[in-house]
């Protein structure tokens, strides 16, 4: 329904576009409140996905380090 307002609108119509247009804002403001919402849980996604790829990298320094450690070095002779 178009929503602009003309001279020749009748109440009637006028009435109409008013409810269409009361009706399009509330349409707007859910769909803006559930984008928001869908946001927070994609940013809480991605502190979870940060947190792990962190405490992998931390494991894998870990193992290396460990593995190092753990070969057995050559003597100098003198």
């Amino acid at each position: 329904m178009d929503l602009n307002v003309y001279e020749d609108d009748d109440d009637e119509t006028l009435h109409r576009k008013l409810i269409a247009a009361k009706i399009a804002r509330k349409r707007a403001e859910e769909d803006m409140k559930l984008l928001a919402n869908r946001i927070h849980l994609l940013k809480q996604e991605e502190q979870k996905v940060i947190i792990s790829y962190l405490l992998f990298i931390q494991l894998t320094l870990i193992y290396r380090l460990g593995k190092r450690l753990m070969k057995p070095r050559k003597r100098l002779e003198i």
